[in-house]
């Protein structure tokens, strides 16, 4: 515009204006690391799936990660948004984009290893509850009917992965 200006071609400058009005943030801008195969790999070793909490936790950071997904499309999943096979799921991301993903075949396996302990229900990612057996034993027990939150795929992600969510969903 300054070449315009001095052509005489406009009157005055529009960009006279801007330098006045922009104000940029200052500070430091946090890197986003992708994790390696040898990062996720040791992640996932964390999890014992002889516990049925901790299993749940695997399967929730194995599908978030292998499917690409945020934790809101996390939390939303229900077994019949996949195919009855497990090979894709139809996803409403973000902006209520309708999205079919396939299913990586290591995933398939971990879906169906967890899918048989309650093959009737629609959730795939249940909370937890306490319940005492009849010696009084306190333990965590899935509560099918009611479905994982947003904030614990969030949870779940930072205490077990150490890593925050959406680094999952870049590494993917």
């Amino acid at each position: 515009f300054r070449w315009l200006t001095y052509k005489k071609l406009v009157a005055r400058d529009p960009t006279n204006d801007l330098k006045y009005t922009v104000n940029p943030r200052g500070g430091a801008v946090r890197e986003h690391p992708w994790l390696t195969n040898a990062d996720t790999t040791a992640i996932a070793g964390r999890f014992n799936l002889e516990d049925p909490k901790s299993h749940r936790d695997y399967v929730v950071y194995r599908t978030t990660l292998m499917l690409g997904l945020r934790r809101s499309e996390t939390a939303s999943l229900r077994w019949p948004m996949f195919r009855s096979d497990l090979s894709t799921v139809s996803i409403v991301g973000k902006g209520r984009k309708l999205a079919t993903v396939d299913v990586p075949p290591a995933l398939r396996t971990v879906l169906d290893r967890w899918r048989r302990l309650e093959p009737e229900g629609a959730v795939p990612f249940p909370r937890f509850k306490w319940e005492h057996d009849f010696r009084g034993t306190w333990r965590m027990t899935p509560y099918w009917p009611t479905p994982i939150g947003v904030n614990g795929v969030y949870r779940i992600i930072r205490e077990q992965a150490a890593v925050p969510p959406h680094d999952l969903r870049r590494s993917f």
